[in-house]
């Protein structure tokens, strides 16, 4: 028997809530960001010297990234840190960061 829907059902999709943000000031060589995602999934940020990634697959792929960790898990509204190393001293970067559902962040300029 059909009945009413009395409450909505509350549906959680792929997102970043809190885009990159630094997590210890940059040295010469490393920076770590910190970045809060709606849902558990992976993430990976990227690291870029020139243009901006196009899309969220490119951030997960490292394409054009002058440094990207690995994808790790994120936990749901809980900040997951990421660490860069090995980027150029004297260079301008931007951090982007990716959900394995496609969420793009806003950039972070360092």
């Amino acid at each position: 028997a059909g009945g009413a829907l009395t409450e909505p059902l509350a549906i959680a999709t792929s997102g970043i809530t809190a885009p990159p943000a630094e997590a210890a000031p940059a040295t010469t060589t490393t920076y770590s960001v910190s970045t809060t995602t709606k849902i558990a999934e992976e993430l990976r940020c990227g690291a870029y010297a020139a243009a901006a990634p196009a899309s969220a697959a490119e951030v997960l792929a490292g394409t054009g990234a002058a440094a990207a960790p690995p994808a790790a898990p994120a936990v749901a509204g809980t900040p997951t840190t990421v660490a860069f190393t090995g980027l150029e001293q004297d260079t301008s970067y931007t951090v982007y960061c990716a959900t394995a559902g496609g969420a793009l962040s806003a950039g972070l300029a360092f």
